[in-house]
């Protein structure tokens, strides 16, 4: 019995200590109104005020100077959440836009990276090919969200990941 209330002494001090330190981190991380990205990658820093010792840490390349990137609540929920940073988007938001080096700063907002109807550029890349294609979007689609593609030649369709402005990242083949 001495060993399970010792056990239970040191969990409950640990979570006590880890409660008393979050607590007293000062206030927790939110969502910043207007977000750009100054450097080549978007950071936790970039995306939310008080993001602490992860406010450095990349999770996107940025979009070029002057251009905005759209990024989907769920891309920055996982990413938050994969650093420690508890955050979930306020009711109706589904994604963030970004904006570039010397860009003017958006605020949050809706838009997608990729519109139904639009062309979109897919690249399926391997350590040794990488192949490019132009494909039809069958669904809007915010950088991180998984976009139906469809061939105008085979009509033929595929699920990809939207990477930027109709730009998508084909997903591995299954094997």
């Amino acid at each position: 019995m001495t060993v399970l209330k010792a056990y239970l002494f040191a969990t409950f001090t640990a979570l006590g200590l880890a409660w008393a330190a979050f607590a007293w981190a000062g206030e927790p991380p939110a969502l910043r109104a207007a977000i750009s990205a100054e450097g080549p990658m978007v950071t936790l820093g970039d995306l939310f005020e008080n993001a602490g010792a992860v406010a450095s840490k990349p999770i996107a390349p940025a979009p070029g100077p002057g251009r905005t990137a759209t990024f989907s609540v769920r891309f920055i929920e996982t990413a938050a959440r994969a650093n420690g940073i508890q955050w979930s988007a306020p009711e109706g938001l589904n994604a963030v836009a970004v904006a570039g080096a010397g860009g003017k700063a958006h605020t949050i907002a809706g838009d997608a990276a990729i519109r139904r109807g639009e062309l979109v550029t897919l690249v399926y890349a391997t350590k040794s090919v990488q192949i490019a294609t132009r494909m039809h979007a069958l669904n809007d689609a915010a950088i991180g969200d998984v976009v139906r593609l469809q061939s105008a030649s085979a009509q033929r369709i595929v699920e990809a990941i939207a990477t930027g402005a109709g730009a998508a990242r084909a997903l591995p083949l299954a094997r």
